[in-house]
C-alpha cells in the first residue's frame, strides 16, 4: 500500500517546491516505499532540518527515513554544497551542515541527475577535505550563500553515492 500525505509548500521557492515533488514522485516509483510525507505535516516523524519523510518498507516493518532535497536549475559537472546560508544578515551554518536527515538528495532539474548521498557521512568528508573544493559566494533567493563547489566525478567516488536519472 502507498499513500501520499496532503501538504503545502508555501514556505519553499519554486525551485525547492519543484525539487521535492520530482523526488516524492522517484521514491513513490519504488517498490520498497510505503508512504511519503511532508516533513512540516508529518506529525510523527516530521523534523524542521528534512524535506521529506520516505517510510520505507524494511523487512522487520516501515521505517521513516529523514530527506533533506536540495537542486540546481542546470547540471555543469559539480554539485554545489552550501555551508552558510546567508553570509550578510546570518551567517549561521546552512541547513545541510546542521541537518540530521539521513540522505541529502541533491537533483539537477534540467537533465533529471539526482545523487543520493548518506549526508551526515557526506559532510564529514566535505569538511575533512574542504580546501580541495572551489570556494564560492552564491546569489539566491535574495540571499548569499557561500559554499564549495565539489566536481561531480569525486562525489560518484564517494562511498555509497547512488547516482541516477530521474
Amino acid at each position: 500500500m502507498r499513500a501520499v500525505y496532503c501538504y503545502y509548500m508555501d514556505r519553499y521557492p519554486p525551485q525547492q517546491q519543484t525539487a521535492i515533488k520530482r523526488v516524492e514522485e522517484y521514491l513513490l516509483t519504488r517498490d520498497d516505499t510505503f508512504a511519503t510525507s511532508l516533513c512540516e505535516e508529518d506529525t510523527i516523524f516530521g523534523r524542521e532540518d528534512s524535506n521529506i519523510i520516505w517510510h520505507f518498507n524494511a523487512p522487520s516493518g516501515v521505517v521513516p527515513i529523514p530527506i533533506l532535497v536540495r537542486s540546481e536549475k542546470f547540471e555543469m559537472g559539480e554539485l554545489y554544497f552550501e555551508t552558510s546560508h546567508d553570509v550578510v544578515n546570518d551567517p549561521t551554518c546552512s541547513s545541510v551542515m546542521q541537518s540530521e536527515a539521513t540522505y541529502l538528495f541533491h537533483l539537477y532539474l534540467d537533465t533529471g541527475l539526482l545523487f543520493i548521498l548518506p549526508l551526515r557521512q557526506f559532510r564529514e568528508w566535505v569538511m575533512d577535505n574542504i580546501d580541495s573544493f572551489r570556494a564560492e559566494y552564491v546569489e539566491t533567493d535574495g540571499r548569499k550563500a557561500s559554499g564549495r563547489f565539489i566536481p561531480l566525478y569525486v562525489v560518484e567516488g564517494f562511498p555509497r553515492a547512488q547516482r541516477i536519472v530521474i
